[in-house]
């Protein structure tokens, strides 16, 4: 008889012990992190329109916040270096040259500051070239008609330089110099 009320405590315990685990692992699974990105997702280096700032908000970033005029040039690379000699524009360097209107402003804004790597991408990688020989600047231009900045380009390199700490094309997500040679060619500058 004592045997059988061993049985039966000791499956009794069991039980118990088995239901708290089982308990246990239900709540665990509530509290538990979500899964990291899958690798695909986190090493996406493509460019998203993903950031929120609207036309006002990017203006009032340097160097928007006190540019006159923003200018798109292409330039022969043979110096290497934008075409601008104390503030002023080289005119017998220039190829072509592009002023700005308001939506192409907006459209270039808009890209700098906007474009970044998905929400989900969690390891980036810049790409190197050999080479930079830029041929296209953007130009931020006083009231004065002086530029006081400039990004060089080099569509070719896939790179770019400013002419100062700070000046930055934003997040270099991949394809965001490609649309950056869109932007020129829908200005006509190639």
């Amino acid at each position: 008889m004592w045997q059988k009320s061993i049985f039966s405590l000791t499956g009794l315990l069991l039980l118990l012990a088995f239901g708290q685990c089982s308990r246990s692992r239900d709540l665990s699974k509530q509290n538990a992190p979500p899964p990291p990105p899958t690798a695909a997702q986190g090493t996406d280096q493509g460019c998203y329109k993903n950031g929120t700032l609207s036309a006002s908000e990017r203006l009032g970033k340097y160097p928007f916040n006190k540019t006159h005029q923003v200018v798109y040039i292409s330039y022969e690379a043979e110096a290497g270096a934008t075409p601008v000699v104390h503030g002023r524009i080289d005119p017998a360097r220039i190829r072509e040259m592009k002023v700005l209107d308001k939506p192409q402003v907006n459209e270039l804004t808009d890209l700098i500051f906007n474009y970044n790597y998905s929400k989900k991408t969690t390891l980036t990688t810049e790409q190197e070239a050999g080479c930079y020989r830029p041929r296209h600047s953007i130009l931020f231009m006083d009231i004065k008609g002086q530029v006081f900045a400039y990004l060089e380009i080099c569509f070719e390199c896939s790179k770019y330089k400013s002419s100062e700490a700070g000046l930055n094309l934003g997040t270099m997500c991949a394809g965001k110099l490609e649309r950056l040679k869109g932007l020129f060619g829908r200005a006509g500058i190639h």
